[in-house]
């Protein structure tokens, strides 16, 4: 399996900037974004976050297990507090949607 803590893997992985707002409608286009990348390692940007939701949160759980069944990495990079705290409102955290590693 491709780790994206992997110096070499992490120049690889493409990045996606997520939106400011999670919500049900961000999910059809984030599912796209991540569609576009399928097969390959993936760094989610989540600076900018501002609102997780539970549709989008499910879509990158699901991911997730996708991305690991490919053996790819699948990562968060700079999560903003926000996303933290809606992930744990949740009662998760970033290991929920991250596989591989964080850069």
């Amino acid at each position: 399996m491709a780790d994206i803590s992997d110096p070499t893997t992490q120049a690889t992985a493409a990045t996606i900037a997520l939106p400011e707002r999670l919500d049900t409608g961000a999910a059809e286009a984030l599912h796209g974004a991540l569609m576009a990348h399928d097969g390959s390692a993936v760094a989610l940007e989540g600076s900018a976050v501002t609102m997780l939701g539970g549709r989008c949160l499910d879509l990158l759980m699901t991911a997730r297990h996708h991305w690991n069944n490919g053996g790819h990495g699948l990562s968060v990079a700079n999560p903003s507090d926000a996303m933290l705290r809606d992930l744990a409102t949740f009662g998760t955290d970033l290991d929920a949607i991250t596989v591989g590693g964080r850069p």
